[in-house]
């Protein structure tokens, strides 16, 4: 493993998991962790850039920013998926309300100077390791009142999980590091243009949430001890790629040593071989919650281990279930018997709506406009249908129905068990 460069997203997985992060960014050893959820995400960030980006010259309204989404769709595989399409549509239709009615700054004002802008080879300090990354967006906010002061806003748009301001100030370095690019590398550049930067904003952008964060230089004290920390943390990077780079060194065992219980755990691609996550899955070694004697923290950290470890019964369980029905379905079956008990799956009948049925129905543009494929939906549908040409819609709505009736099928819903009936 070589290591070249540092990077906001590998410094957090390190601090978070120097085990996992070894196995995420060796070559020998790295996951693919893709997900329907990350690929939805590439299609809304690959479409924001075709919109965003000034050399285009594209027209800033919905209309168009939907017409980008689908051309950057044209050319990925992974689109292919309706899933994921219909996904990151959905997505690109929530950045332009957001954008319109943005929580934090007017967002809709601002003048995009760069998409995708490349952090190349940037180092404070005695960091041992250039930084590099990608800023969503670079723009500014000019001030009306006075044309050559501006905002400096630095954006990220984010498909996953939203997290509060508590969370991105004190433990994720990406805002800072990015502040701390802006300060020192984009804002002398904009004022050597004739700009005066009154303020560098940052902005966290929770598409799917419908949120965003705000946070400014004020919100990070004592920047020097900042940029410290994060020499010192490439530093303990170097280190630990050179141990594990040692020649004949026991890999799981080496492992095992810089594995760490954090939040993420339950969707860790190596999670099934990491000894301190199966360690957590064993209840027996819990801490007893009413010993007087327990301190808040200790409290708290085993609260912690404890929701994590439910998570993963959660899904283990639900997997279960999964084999239950399906075995049930396979073999025609009403139950299994098995430890005394009767093990059934409630019935529980099941309507859908084939997508091609659809389209030649209500025509394909609905299909590709709507974000999702729901009852409600096409109700709507139906209901915009008849204000239009009522002829239609008669037509339309019988065969919605039919194409119902057809498609409802027995499904199961969860299982359940009760004592087994003797012989």
């Amino acid at each position: 493993m070589e290591l070249k460069h540092a990077s906001a997203s590998s410094i957090n997985k390190f601090v978070e998991c120097p085990a996992s992060w070894l196995v995420s960014y060796d070559t020998d050893t790295r996951y693919n962790s893709r997900t329907e959820k990350t690929d939805a995400g590439v299609l809304v960030h690959g479409a924001l850039e075709i919109f965003r980006d000034p050399a285009n010259g594209i027209e800033q309204t919905e209309a168009e920013l939907l017409k980008c989404f689908k051309q950057f769709c044209g050319s990925r595989s992974m689109a292919e998926s309706l899933d994921v399409y219909k996904r990151g549509l959905k997505l690109c239709k929530k950045v332009w309300e957001l954008d319109q009615n943005h929580p934090t700054l007017p967002m809709h004002l601002a003048q995009t100077l760069g998409v995708e802008h490349k952090i190349v080879d940037f180092k404070l300090g005695d960091w041992a390791l250039p930084m590099v990354g990608s800023i969503d967006r670079v723009a500014l906010v000019i001030n009306p009142k006075k044309e050559t002061e501006c905002v400096l806003v630095i954006e990220d748009y984010k498909t996953g999980n939203a997290k509060n301001f508590d969370e991105l100030v004190n433990d994720d370095v990406q805002p800072i590091i990015y502040f701390l690019y802006a300060k020192h590398v984009l804002q002398p550049r904009i004022e050597e243009q004739g700009w005066t930067v009154t303020k560098i904003a940052l902005v966290w952008t929770f598409i799917d949430a419908g949120q965003a964060v705000s946070m400014d230089e004020e919100d990070f004290q004592d920047l020097d001890s900042i940029v410290e920390y994060i020499g010192n943390i490439m530093a303990q990077m170097q280190s630990l790629v050179a141990k594990w780079n040692t020649k004949g060194v026991e890999r799981t065992e080496f492992l095992a040593k810089y594995e760490k219980q954090n939040y993420h755990c339950s969707w860790c691609p190596r999670k099934a071989e990491c000894s301190t996550f199966n360690k957590l899955l064993d209840l027996g070694k819990t801490v007893d919650l009413t010993n007087p004697s327990l301190s808040w923290e200790e409290f708290f950290k085993e609260r912690d281990r404890l929701a994590l470890a439910a998570k993963e019964f959660d899904e283990r369980k639900q997997a279960a279930d999964n084999i239950v029905k399906i075995w049930l379905q396979q073999e025609n079956k009403e139950y299994i018997i098995a430890g005394g008990r009767e093990w059934a799956a409630a019935p529980v009948n099941r309507t859908t709506f084939p997508v091609g049925a659809v389209g030649e129905i209500l025509g394909m543009d609905f299909i590709y406009d709507a974000a999702e494929l729901t009852k409600a939906a096409i109700e709507q549908e139906l209901a915009r249908l008849k204000s239009v040409d009522p002829v239609a819609h008669a037509k339309a709505k019988e065969a919605i129905e039919e194409l119902g009736r057809r498609n409802t099928r027995p499904g199961y819903r969860k299982i359940t068990s009760r004592k087994a009936k003797a012989a």
